[in-house]
């Protein structure tokens, strides 16, 4: 045998400091890390993560505009991705 498991390889659990902004209407810091987990399936929040994610939802006229920025343990920017949303429910 070639030394390989007979399970799958799984990725580690990816954990980030979350830094949240829902804005009036919105989900409550709670709510939101809530509706992450369950889509995720595991809870990707700790206060003692390295890595940072900013996200921030700012209702406009007639739409929604999420911001999610990423950082490294550093301060460092990661990424970021803009997610407009053609409603005014922010629990769409």
């Amino acid at each position: 045998m070639l030394g390989l498991s007979a399970g799958r390889a799984q990725a580690a659990l990816f954990t980030v400091n979350l830094d949240y902004d829902g804005g009036p209407g919105c989900p409550a810091a709670q709510e939101f890390e809530a509706i992450v987990r369950a889509r995720l399936g595991y809870d990707p929040f700790a206060a003692t993560a390295p890595d940072h994610v900013f996200v921030r939802i700012t209702l406009g006229v007639g739409a929604i505009d999420g911001h999610i920025e990423w950082r490294d343990a550093t301060g460092r920017w990661v990424g970021d991705q803009n997610f407009p949303v053609a409603t005014t429910d922010c629990h769409y």
